[in-house]
């Protein structure tokens, strides 16, 4: 979509379209506000599609005494579960110890205590288990067992964007916004894709790792500085694990072995300290050896040539005092700067809480008196989602399209919910779902990523709208790219 009128006035014009830009378009335009997001690639292209793929409270921050962000988070992963049970799923995890008895009475009230944060979370309480049976685990006798969530991060971003753009929002995927100047209190954005210049009453700087850069190539004031992290990931075929394990390792970091897309097994993460954003984005060797040595001191050895898939996300950390890149806080601070205009900038925060983020931006929004609606997403429902149970609506959903393969339609309720009627509208066969081109993806699919959710490239569709590049072959990857330059 093209911003077509010049004269049209704006009252937030967000940069940046990842998990917390989209939040804010959605919440904002939700209280009646005029929104235009801008976002310079595709949605979710950078840090958002590059985390480790859970919606949690953080048990580890307990050590550091981060009680309040770890109370709120676990607020926000009950909100999430309601908001899209079928994209944000409870996952079992275990914690092996082999701390003797005093520490594993530490470790047993570190959990109980984040049981009695989430209070009112539909998920099993945690409690002690034994590893003697469990192979993979054969160093192991004694773990704990607790639960958390798991999502798809960039599909929960193509989400919050759909159900921005269903309340008014205006959202601009490949636009970069390439300078801002305030004329008249205005702000009057040049945009990479239009000719005459956008205008918006506040910018919201929502560009996470970028966000500094942001500032001060336009000379924002900014009351906080950035330090970068690069949190990288290998993905391996799955040996048989259904839950996922944290490991204490000698460094004292953790190792996350967690079951993921199709059939792999995640392992992560880094902590690995950048002087810049653009420093270096890609997972590098030391990386990559770090985790599979880390990985073969608990289970069967595996190498580099087993790794299906590789993936390095940076970290946007507000910084602090500490030398080591894990003690930095993950919290976020957002500041309201009122010369020359209004600009809200966002610095640091997790993929857990982009909606409490997008609703503290909010309220400087209403500072600004733009607005005064009222918080309204903690009880809302995303597009896709619904208030019954995930079991009788799945049910009904296999009642409905029996003709259609279990493990497709499987798949495309994890990813879409019940925005899947709107994939299958007039199919009532195999034939009607259009050109195959491999790993269960179908010509309707295509169309309503295209038509729906921006999707512009195969590489928009198998990495960032479906995870099927982990199993499409070459030759499917380039059919769909040869039928993509025809739409």
């Amino acid at each position: 979509m093209n911003v077509k009128r010049t004269d049209t006035i704006y009252d937030l014009l967000v940069i940046g379209g990842g998990v917390n830009g989209t939040a804010i378009a959605r919440d904002a335009s939700g209280r009646g506000l005029k929104v235009l997001l801008c976002e310079q690639d595709d949605f979710a292209q950078y840090t958002s599609s590059s985390s480790t793929k859970l919606i949690h409270g953080g048990l580890r921050y307990l050590e550091q005494y981060h009680f309040g962000m770890v109370k709120e988070a676990l607020r926000e992963r009950t909100i999430l579960q309601k908001q899209a049970p079928y994209l944000v799923r409870p996952l079992r995890f275990i914690l092996p110890s082999r701390a003797p008895w005093l520490k594993r009475l530490w470790i047993r009230a570190g959990l109980a205590l984040y049981d009695l944060l989430a209070w009112d979370t539909p998920l099993p309480k945690a409690k002690k288990c034994s590893l003697i049976e469990d192979p993979r685990l054969k160093s192991f006798k004694v773990g704990f067992e607790y639960f958390d969530c798991q999502t798809d991060d960039s599909r929960l971003v193509i989400t919050l964007a759909k159900s921005a753009r269903s309340l008014g929002a205006i959202l601009l995927s490949r636009s970069k916004v390439e300078r801002a100047q305030c004329i008249d209190e205005l702000w009057h954005c040049h945009l990479s894709n239009h000719c005459a210049p956008v205008k918006a009453k506040c910018l919201v700087n929502a560009t996470g790792p970028f966000a500094q850069t942001l500032a001060d190539e336009n000379q924002l004031h900014r009351s906080h500085e950035l330090r970068y992290v690069k949190g990288s990931h290998i993905a391996i075929p799955n040996p048989g694990q259904q839950e996922g394990h944290i490991l204490v390792l000698a460094d004292k970091r953790v190792l996350f072995t967690v079951p993921w897309a199709h059939n792999t097994l995640m392992i992560g993460t880094t902590d690995v300290t950048l002087t810049s954003p653009l420093q270096e984005r890609e997972i590098n060797r030391d990386e990559i050896n770090y985790l599979i040595q880390n990985y073969n001191q608990f289970y069967q050895p595996i190498c580099s040539q087993d790794i299906i898939y590789s993936w390095a996300g940076v970290r946007p950390l507000v910084a602090d005092t500490h030398s080591k890149a894990q003690n930095i806080s993950r919290d976020f601070k957002i500041d309201l700067v009122n010369s020359p205009a209004p600009v809200i900038n966002i610095w640091g925060g997790k993929l857990t809480a982009h909606r409490e983020i997008a609703e503290k931006v909010l309220e400087k929004v209403v500072e600004l008196g733009l607005t005064q609606g009222a918080p309204w997403t903690a009880n809302s429902i995303l597009p896709g989602g619904f208030n019954d149970d995930i079991k009788s609506v799945y049910i009904q959903l296999k009642k409905q399209y029996a003709w259609l393969e279990p493990s497709l339609l499987e798949r495309l309720f994890s990813s879409y919910g019940l925005e899947v009627h709107a994939i299958l509208q007039y199919c009532s066969n195999n034939n009607d779902l259009g050109q195959h081109f491999g790993a269960s993806l179908y010509q309707k699919e295509v169309d309503y990523l295209v038509s729906h959710e921006w999707a512009q490239t195969a590489e928009d569709i198998l990495w960032r709208r479906t995870k099927l590049g982990l199993v499409m072959s070459a030759d499917g990857a380039e059919q769909l790219s040869e039928y993509l330059r025809k739409c």
